[in-house]
C-alpha cells in the first residue's frame, strides 16, 4: 500500500547543533538492549534510536492506515494528540532544528531581561554559532568576573564563562557560568584566529595597512572614522576617549598599546575609511596637502583594493555570528596565556 508523506518514517535533528541526520528503520535498527514502548492502537510508536556520541532521539514510525477505519485522518490526528505530552518532553531537550516556541521566547526574554528579535532568523547558511573552548590553564570565577561589564573593544570576546568545580573553593562555590557581554555583538575584541582573519591575511600585514590608510587619509576623514568604528558600543565617554587617544597614538607611531581595546578599534577604523574609499573615491578621502595628496590617492586605492585587505574586512561579518563560551579547564599550573585559548 502506498503510504502518505505524514505515514512515513520521520526523523529528527540530533543535539550537536550541525545539520539534521535522519535515521529511517531500516538502515538503523533499535538494538536488543532498548526497550520499545507499547504499541498505540493506532499502529505509531516513539522508540529510542543511538545517535552520535551515545545520544537518543525519539523517531515516530507510522503504520498503514487501518483499511476498515471510516475517517483515518481523524484516527491520525487523536493518535498525534495523545502522543503530544510525550513528543514535547522530548522537543525540550532536543531543540536543534526548531524555532522558539512562544513559551520558550517568553522564558529567554525573562531569563536575560531583554526582548526577542523582531526580524526573521538568517538564511540557511549563515545561522549564528556558538563556539566552546576550552581553556590551556586554570580560569577561575575570579577570572570570568573580571571580563564582566567590557563593552565594545574592551575585555575579551567570549560572553560567557563555565567555572569548574575542580578549580572553585569547595565550600559555596560559584558555579553558574557568568555572563560577560552580549551575545552576537558584531563590535566585540575577536577570540580567535578565525575571527581575526588570519587565514586571509597575518596581523602584522593588516595592522600596517591599517595605518598606511589612516596616514594617507584627511584628519577629518580620520577623525569620522575613529568615531564610526567606536559607535553604538555602550563605551562611557571618558572610555571611549582614552581609547581613541591611544588608537591614534598606535596609529601614528606603531609601538604596543597600553589601554585595553586599541587593537580592535585600529581593525574598525580601518574598515571605516577603506567604506569612504569605496563610497566617495581616494581622491576625496586623501590627505589634501599638495605635497602627498598624489601618493596618499595611491596609498588609499592599493590599500583598501589590495586582495588580502579587501577580503579580510569583507569577512568582519564573522565575529556578529559567533557566541564564544569560555570552559575553564585544569591547568598545568604555567601563567595564564594571552588570550587564554584551546580552540
Amino acid at each position: 500500500m502506498m503510504q502518505s508523506a505524514a505515514q512515513k518514517s520521520r526523523g529528527v535533528a540530533n543535539d550537536t547543533g550541525g545539520i539534521a541526520h535522519v535515521f529511517n528503520p531500516a538502515d538503523a535498527p533499535l538494538e536488543p538492549s532498548v526497550q520499545r514502548p507499547a504499541e498505540s492502537r493506532f499502529g505509531a510508536d516513539f522508540s529510542t534510536l543511538p545517535v552520535h556520541g551515545g545520544s537518543l532521539i525519539l523517531q515516530r514510525q507510522l503504520a498503514d492506515p487501518d483499511p476498515s477505519d471510516p475517517w483515518p485522518e481523524k484516527t491520525e490526528a487523536a493518535g498525534i494528540r495523545a502522543e503530544m505530552p510525550l513528543y514535547l518532553q522530548w522537543r525540550g531537550t532536543h531543540p536543534a532544528g526548531f524555532e522558539l516556541s512562544k513559551d520558550e521566547k517568553e522564558t529567554a526574554e525573562k531569563a536575560t531581561g531583554t526582548k526577542a528579535p523582531e526580524k526573521a532568523a538568517p538564511a540557511a547558511g549563515l545561522e549564528p554559532k556558538f563556539v566552546l573552548h576550552d581553556t590551556d590553564a586554570s580560569m577561575t570565577v575570579k577570572h570570568f568576573q573580571d571580563k564582566a561589564g567590557k563593552k565594545g573593544p574592551q575585555g575579551a570576546g567570549w560572553v560567557a564563562g563555565v567555572p569548574n568545580p575542580a578549580i572553585e573553593p569547595k565550600k559555596d562555590p560559584q558555579l553558574d557560568p557568568v555572563v560577560t557581554r552580549d551575545f552576537y555583538e558584531a563590535k566585540r575584541p575577536t577570540t580567535t584566529g578565525f575571527e581575526k582573519g588570519e587565514d586571509i591575511i597575518s596581523e602584522p600585514k593588516r595592522e600596517a595597512m591599517s595605518q598606511a590608510v589612516w596616514t594617507a587619509s584627511a584628519a577629518s576623514v580620520r577623525e569620522s572614522a575613529l568615531d564610526a568604528a567606536l559607535a553604538d558600543t555602550g563605551l562611557s565617554d571618558k572610555d571611549a576617549k582614552e581609547i581613541k587617544t591611544a588608537t591614534k597614538a598606535f596609529l601614528d607611531k606603531g609601538g604596543t598599546p597600553k589601554v585595553d581595546g586599541v587593537k580592535s578599534t585600529v581593525a574598525w577604523t580601518s574598515v571605516e575609511i577603506c567604506k569612504r574609499v569605496a563610497a566617495e573615491g581616494a581622491e576625496t578621502i586623501a590627505d589634501p596637502d599638495p605635497k602627498k595628496h598624489k601618493k596618499a590617492v595611491e596609498t588609499l586605492d592599493a590599500s583598501c583594493k589590495d586582495d588580502k585587505f579587501a577580503k579580510w574586512i569583507a569577512s568582519r561579518g564573522r565575529i556578529g555570528e559567533r557566541v564564544n563560551v569560555e570552559i575553564a579547564e585544569v591547568g598545568d599550573g604555567k601563567p595564564l596565556p594571552n588570550p587564554p585559548y584551546g580552540a
